[in-house]
């Protein structure tokens, strides 16, 4: 061999193992979303392969080969991520923080991430990290020691991660580039075998410059095969941040719900075709499907269930009517509608039990539930298939008057609601200014209440229901959504509306359930289905307890509007044409450029409340 192909002979194999590892990196199209991460991926792998290339044409040995590599992805890293670097790529002590920073806020995004999610500046630092650590690893499988078969181990867990986090099949594209990509690794390697075993003296004639035997290439193989099961089996947390109620302290839970709360019904809700969860006989009077609720929000996180320390056992028992406690603070319940109402779980697993209203009985429910009164949830330490099971509940309905009567600008104070249901710590203050503007004109508590849900439904103040946010730079994920954005998820309408009634004083919290569905063929049931997953807001108000408010423009009448709403808006309710608006509102200092993908963005992954 000449001289003059010696560097295509070192350059072929790599170059085509970088290849790989980009066609196999198409497998996340299933986990990220965004125009900008396969750029990245491009750049990373033509780093790692150049800077091969050039290590082995100064016949390096392949250590400090892979040493050379691994410098060159943190200065890749370093350029792209940081702010403050000698020379653009060598990081200083200030730039190795920043960068720990934002793989912090990148991990946390990670366990609290229902795929598909946006792509961040925290998310692509990751990518580039862990693609670039693959790249270096089936370098050195494939070139190195000579072993393509087993790099294909490596390229392997490349697209099972992505396989085992997304909800949804993989792109059959993205498998049939995956195999190209490891076909044309090991075609390019048996091509041009023999020439690098003369020209590189790998064997008993040579110098080894290659690894090149069969106890080092099985040694590699099954390092990478453990490489693949450890990062397989530690990935698949991502978007699985929540514990089971039993695994608290007693029934103390403090599931950080993330992105999309009904954990258990991941593949359910964000599938394409509609799943049958619930068929309901003898509802008279349309009303929310309570699943749980979540009263404790962590500032750019989201919103998480609050302890279950009040709960007593649901079913089980002896059958007594009107056995199942009222929350504190209403024990004096206003009248309402009864519901009697049987409800047949079909394909609905889960730990959480759904209720209309306040639930006073439960029937036919088994052992192995409990019921918080405060929560207003039923749950199981374990998920559950329950059987057809009876509710007698009550929906309130009390008169606006009465309401008008309660807490700040009223007649009856909020010092029986828990102190966890008016926590604002964190928010920005952007927020409460918003919120104070909105219900500015409110003479009472309820009738701001009113005017900040009835701010997000006017179709003029450019809120809509939609499967896909806009961006936001402001700091804070909330800001973006009540300020750029103004568009999202029901997660992301009920969980900015519950804030804002915080900030005025108003007890609220979010409620996760379902719509009513609708009625079936015969009219003697209605269906509930994955398509009516739905998250509102609940208000507290003293003798009438938790109301709810949908501020979640919903098109096809899934919204429920409760008798003290429908009447005539209350005097002083801002128009369309006065909505307040916080653009003006100087950024605050010291905001950093790029918010945490924890909290109101990205709430709710894929999660379909209609």
């Amino acid at each position: 061999m000449s001289r003059a192909s010696a560097p295509a002979v070192r350059a072929l194999p790599a170059g085509v193992a970088g290849l790989a590892v980009v066609l196999a990196a198409t497998s996340l199209t299933g986990v990220l979303t965004g125009p900008h991460w396969w750029g990245y991926v491009v750049a990373t792998s033509a780093v790692v392969v150049a800077t091969g290339v050039l290590a082995r044409t100064l016949r390096m040995p392949p250590v400090v080969v892979a040493a050379g590599q691994s410098a060159a992805l943190v200065g890749l890293v370093t350029a792209l991520f940081t702010t403050n670097a000698v020379l653009g790529v060598l990081p200083r002590p200030d730039a190795s923080a920043q960068l720990r920073t934002t793989l912090e806020r990148a991990a946390h995004q990670v366990r609290v991430g229902v795929p598909p999610v946006p792509e961040s500046a925290e998310l692509l630092c990751l990518l580039v990290v862990t693609l670039g650590l693959v790249a270096i690893a089936v370098d050195t499988v494939a070139v190195s020691a000579a072993a393509p078969a087993a790099s294909g181990l490596v390229l392997l867990c490349v697209v099972a991660v992505p396989a085992s986090l997304s909800d949804r099949l993989l792109p059959w594209w993205s498998f049939v580039l995956g195999a190209l990509g490891y076909a044309l690794l090991l075609s390019v390697d048996n091509e041009s075998r023999p020439a690098r075993r003369r020209h590189l003296g790998w064997g008993p004639a040579g110098p080894g410059m290659y690894l090149g035997s069969a106890p080092a290439a099985m040694a590699v193989g099954a390092s990478a095969t453990l490489v693949a099961v450890l990062v397989g089996a530690t990935a698949t947390a991502v978007g699985t941040q929540s514990r089971s109620p039993n695994s608290g302290s007693g029934h103390d839970v403090s599931t950080a719900i993330g992105l999309n709360p009904f954990t258990s019904l991941r593949g359910q809700l964000t599938a394409g075709d509609a799943v049958e969860l619930f068929r309901v006989w003898g509802l008279r009077q349309r009303a929310y499907l309570r699943a749980l609720t979540l009263s404790r929000f962590v500032a750019r996180q989201g919103w998480q269930l609050g302890p279950l320390d009040g709960a007593v056992p649901a079913g089980g028992g002896p059958q007594v009517a009107g056995r199942l406690p009222l929350p504190t603070g209403a024990a004096n319940l206003v009248p309402g509608p009864t519901v009697d109402v049987q409800i047949e779980p079909i394909q609905y697993v889960d730990y959480w039990l759904p209720s209309f209203g306040y639930p006073r009985d439960l029937r036919g429910i088994g052992a192995g539930w409990h019921y918080d009164p405060d929560a207003i949830t039923v749950f199981s330490d374990r998920r559950q298939h329950a059987g057809l099971y009876t509710e007698l509940g009550v929906l309130p309905q009390p008169d606006p008057q009465l309401l008008r009567a309660a807490g700040p600008g009223g007649g009856a104070p909020f010092a029986t609601v828990d102190p966890r249901y008016l926590d604002t710590a964190g928010v920005d203050p952007r927020v409460a200014r918003l919120a104070t503007q909105v219900a500015a004109d409110a003479r009472t508590a309820f009738d701001a209440t009113v005017a900040v849900n009835r701010w997000f439904t006017q179709p003029g103040n450019g809120f809509r229901y939609d499967l896909q946010t806009t961006p936001g730079n402001s700091g804070d994920a909330l800001v973006d959504f009540l300020v750029t954005g103004r568009r999202g998820y029901c997660e992301q309408f009920a969980s900015a509306m519950a804030i804002m009634l915080r900030t005025l004083r108003v007890p609220a919290r979010v409620a996760v359930g379902f719509t009513p569905g609708i009625p079936d063929g015969s009219g003697s049931s209605r269906l509930i289905t994955t398509n009516d997953a739905h998250a509102w807001v609940e208000a507290w108000f003293p003798d009438a307890g938790w109301l709810p408010f949908d501020p979640t423009p919903l098109a096809g009448g899934r919204t429920v509007l409760p008798g003290y709403l429908s009447a005539i808006p209350p005097a002083g309710a801002p128009s369309a044409a006065q909505a307040p608006t916080l653009t003006q509102t100087p950024p605050m200092v010291g905001a950093a450029p790029q918010p945490p993908n924890g909290g109101y963005r990205v709430l709710v992954g894929k999660a379909r409340c209609r």
